[in-house]
């Protein structure tokens, strides 16, 4: 669902776009962060889905640590 809201707000999911007939995205799937580095995002959207806050949290510092993610204009800003 999250790929459709993007395409609501007027955006598109760069890795994974809603299918044209408007059924859904594909599958969710795990991408390697040289992937998402590659794409030098302006916002970054985490969907923590089946994770407590704690664990989120606990996810999301790993993200803003991570050395690759440094220079990410939207982890930078994190908004």
């Amino acid at each position: 669902w999250t790929p459709q809201l993007i395409a609501m707000a007027g955006g598109t999911h760069p890795l994974n776009p809603p299918k044209p007939d408007s059924t859904g995205a594909g599958n969710s799937f795990a991408v390697k962060s040289e992937q998402v580095t590659a794409l030098d995002p302006d916002v970054v959207i985490l969907c923590p889905c089946g994770l407590d806050i704690q664990a989120t949290e606990r996810e999301t510092e790993l993200l803003l640590q991570a050395p690759a993610g440094a220079w990410f204009p939207a982890l930078r800003a994190v908004r």
